[in-house]
């Protein structure tokens, strides 16, 4: 009996002994550390970070932040506080997280460097400059100029023409656009490509955007007729404001187009080809003889364009050869 009572006292002071040990480990790894300033709750001692703005934060806070960063485009693992613009550097973060843990962090901040740099080089390849004013700036995506990699071609070196076949899908489109306002039959349609006339018709576009809004733009197709004399330099330099006369002035001494293809055909007997444009229309008023430029609105900004008649106009006059760009060639009898 002795014996038992004697082992049973060992054994609750060995027990006594090693729930004392757990208790102490417990309060040393509970022991608290300071006040997370994101969420305002005390900080586990050793498990938190200092951000470069010298708050503390917590490491659920910081998974957070963490998160935020591998699954978006950021780069930065921001300082969980609202509005601090501190850092959390990834030496910090070797300090609590594994190096595994840190390492995945890394690859996923670089593979999103590589990406924006080759994004900005890409976008450095698009900048052109303003013909005009010479402001650089990007073109759309949509209007960029194509280069050709074809030492044979003239593409920037003044204009080409592109035969377009009558069957296709863009020859269908701009026969049919030709035949809704003439009885004439298009025999043949070019295209024509100038690389130099169609970045400054690009940018005046941008420009005019940028003033009156894409809603106000009113880019349309319009016809213009001319002599056989005039079709080389139209392609090569553009429309010149300066060939006022032939087509009369009674809408001021600007540059000439037509909503109806067949008022276009008197000025073409000759050559039987027309130019089919595209015209930055964009704020028009009503045009007078004496015209050479737009009148000025209310607010002081000068129109756009003019026209013969406000609620249906068939013939816009512009003052700008960078409003205007020759398209395409109809040749028609």
């Amino acid at each position: 009996v002795l014996f038992t009572i004697c082992f049973m006292l060992v054994f609750l002071f060995h027990l006594y002994f090693l729930l004392l040990l757990f208790h102490v480990h417990e309060d040393l790894v509970n022991q608290e550390g300071p006040t997370c300033w994101a969420c305002l709750k005390p900080c586990l001692l050793g498990k938190f970070v200092e951000c470069s703005k010298y708050h503390m934060i917590c490491k659920k806070c910081l998974k957070v932040e963490i998160c935020n960063v591998m699954t978006s485009d950021k780069m930065i693992i921001q300082c969980a506080v609202a509005i601090c613009t501190g850092e959390i550097s990834l030496g910090a973060l070797s300090s609590l997280e594994s190096s595994l843990y840190v390492d995945m962090i890394k690859r996923n901040i670089s593979e999103k460097q590589t990406k924006a740099s080759l994004k900005t080089i890409q976008q450095l390849d698009h900048i052109v400059s303003c013909p005009r004013c010479h402001y650089s700036a990007e073109l759309d995506e949509d209007l960029k100029t194509f280069t050709c990699a074809n030492t044979g071609c003239q593409v920037g070196q003044g204009y080409k023409f592109v035969k377009i076949r009558m069957d296709s899908k863009e020859g269908i489109s701009v026969c049919s656009y030709f035949s809704r306002t003439s009885s004439s039959l298009v025999v043949g349609v070019k295209r024509i490509q100038n690389a130099a006339r169609w970045e400054t018709y690009v940018l005046k576009r941008k420009h005019m955007v940028e003033e009156i809004g894409e809603e106000d733009l009113k880019e349309k197709f319009l016809f213009h007729g001319t002599a056989t004399a005039n079709i080389d330099k139209i392609c090569r330099e553009g429309f010149d404001v300066r060939k006022y006369g032939r087509h009369g002035t009674s809408l001021g001494h600007g540059i000439y187009f037509s909503t109806v293809a067949s008022y276009s055909e008197r000025f073409s007997e000759q050559s039987h080809s027309m130019f089919i444009a595209r015209v930055l229309c964009g704020r028009s008023t009503q045009g007078c003889m004496t015209n050479t430029h737009p009148p000025y609105e209310n607010n002081g900004r000068m129109y756009d364009s003019c026209v013969d008649n406000q609620t249906k106009p068939m013939m816009y006059v512009v003052y700008s050869n960078e409003q205007c760009y020759p398209a395409y060639m109809i040749q028609f009898v």
